[in-house]
C-alpha cells in the first residue's frame, strides 16, 4: 500500500505498523550503517507510482527497509515523502541478470542491481524474513 507521509495521522501509522510489524521511523533518523536499509535505483515502476511521486528526473532512488513482517520502500521525493508498505506474504521477488523485480498485488517495482553483493544480502535477508513469517502460519 502506498502512503503519503506529508501529513501522517495515527490511523495511517497504525496501519503501516500492522503491515510491517514495527513503528514507522524515517530512514534519515536511522543509522546509515543499518544493514536492514539498502538503496536501490528504480528503473521501472507502475504509472500510478510515477504519478503519485511526480517524478522529476529519469532516475528515482528508493530506500528499502527490511522489517519484522514486511518491507518499507521509501520513495525519495523532494517535496513529499511517500512509503510503500508490503507484508512479506504478499510479495513476489524475481531476479534478472542486472535487476530485481518486486510484485505485491497490483504494485510492480524493478530495481537496478548496482552491487551484486549488496543485492545478494538483500535477497537473503528478504527470503529469511519471509520464511520466518511463513513458518508461523504453516499447519503441521
Amino acid at each position: 500500500m502506498l502512503f503519503n507521509l506529508s501529513n501522517p495521522d495515527t490511523a495511517m501509522l497504525s496501519q503501516i505498523r500492522d503491515l510491517v510489524g514495527s513503528a514507522l521511523v524515517s530512514p534519515d533518523k536511522i543509522s546509515p550503517s543499518n544493514p536492514n536499509i539498502q538503496v536501490f535505483t528504480l528503473i521501472d515502476v507502475d504509472d500510478e507510482i510515477i504519478a503519485i511521486i511526480n517524478k522529476q528526473s529519469d532516475v528515482i532512488n528508493c530506500k528499502i527497509e527490511i522489517r519484522k513482517q514486511g518491507l518499507l520502500i521509501w520513495l525519495g521525493v523532494s517535496e513529499e515523502l511517500a512509503v510503500l508498505a508490503f507484508p512479506y506474504w504478499l510479495i513476489s521477488l524475481f531476479k534478472g541478470a542486472d535487476y530485481l523485480q518486486l510484485y505485491c498485488q497490483s504494485w510492480r517495482l524493478k530495481l537496478l542491481i548496482q552491487d551484486k553483493n549488496e543485492s545478494q544480502k538483500f535477497q537473503q535477508n528478504f527470503l529469511q524474513r519471509r520464511a520466518i513469517i511463513q513458518s508461523q502460519y504453516d499447519i503441521y
